[in-house]
């Protein structure tokens, strides 16, 4: 009531037009409050649904939750420049994003597989089945760069360790079926995806074998008894099955490819390369089809056909 007796008193004194134009600015003051308060809520909420999708990318050791599938987890080490760093990051962000195309983990039993590149205190990379979690060293990524020479190649060797690894985590929380011993069906499952890759195949598959024949072969082993008894097959076995395998796939192309790989191959093998390449193939598509994204099944379908 009291707010009516001003307004009638303002009009008396200063006429119906005027108190209109003050009441007018008057409320579109009120309005532009309320606007800015409704774009700085959106704004909040716009800048924490980027914040999140940069989780996916971190150098804290934190993860978004929400996320359904791979991600990476990037631990910073202090001890390398940022730029090096930063260029890692990308990569790796490339190598989840093509593993997130393929894969769907909402109705694993575990809907988020963490990816952590960190300091380990040795050269190694690892799949953990009580944390779910893949564990990439930066010991190993150093040791291969200097091993190999080239910062490439050794990105390239550790995007097979990780799908080595991929292929432990998927086992585990599809509890695929599997025969015969995980290690070598985990390197099968590296092979499969490195050689059906859209983007790269063969061709990244070629330097990558020799390389990684080159490099595993100059590796000297000092067998003893118990390593019979170990759950990964010797490192030379390892380099010429990867060798072997993508030597079945080149059969019937570029014979100056094949001439590349056959001499990592002991003779009495290479007869065997085209059809184990075959059944790698066939029985990893048929393996995988259940799991997959919708885009990645009609792929699949595709080959199948």
């Amino acid at each position: 009531m009291t707010y009516k007796k001003e307004i009638m008193s303002f009009l008396q004194r200063h006429g119906f037009k005027t108190t209109l134009i003050v009441l007018f600015i008057f409320a579109s003051v009120i309005g532009l409050l309320i606007l800015k308060s409704y774009l700085d809520e959106k704004n909040s909420i716009l800048n924490s649904q980027i914040h999140n999708k940069s989780d996916d990318i971190s150098d804290t050791g934190t993860i978004n939750e929400t996320e359904k599938n791979f991600v990476l987890v990037m631990e910073y080490p202090h001890d390398k420049p940022d730029q090096e760093f930063s260029n890692l990051s990308k990569t790796l962000q490339g190598f989840i994003t093509s593993v997130n195309s393929r894969f769907s983990l909402s109705n694993a039993s575990t809907p988020v597989i963490p990816i952590r590149f960190r300091q380990c205190g040795k050269a190694d990379t690892f799949y953990d089945p009580n944390s779910a979690e893949i564990v990439v060293c930066h010991e190993l990524y150093e040791g291969l760069k200097i091993s190999m020479g080239n910062q490439s190649l050794a990105s390239l060797t550790v995007s097979f360790f990780l799908w080595h690894e991929i292929g432990h985590a998927l086992i585990d929380v599809y509890d695929l079926t599997i025969t015969g011993r995980e290690e070598d069906v985990a390197d099968q499952f590296a092979f499969y995806m490195l050689a059906t890759s859209k983007t790269s195949g063969f061709e990244t598959l070629l330097p990558l074998a020799i390389n990684i024949s080159a490099w595993m072969l100059d590796v000297p082993e000092s067998i003893t008894f118990e390593d019979f008894a170990d759950t990964h097959a010797f490192t030379t076995q390892r380099a010429i099955n990867f060798t072997c395998w993508t030597y079945g796939g080149l059969l019937g192309g570029d014979q100056n490819r094949t001439d590349a790989l056959s001499e990592f191959i002991p003779a009495n093998r290479l007869p065997y390369c085209e059809e184990e390449y075959g059944q790698i193939i066939h029985s990893w598509l048929i393996l995988l089809a259940p799991y997959v994204t919708e885009e990645y099944r009609e792929a699949i379908l595709n080959e199948l056909d």
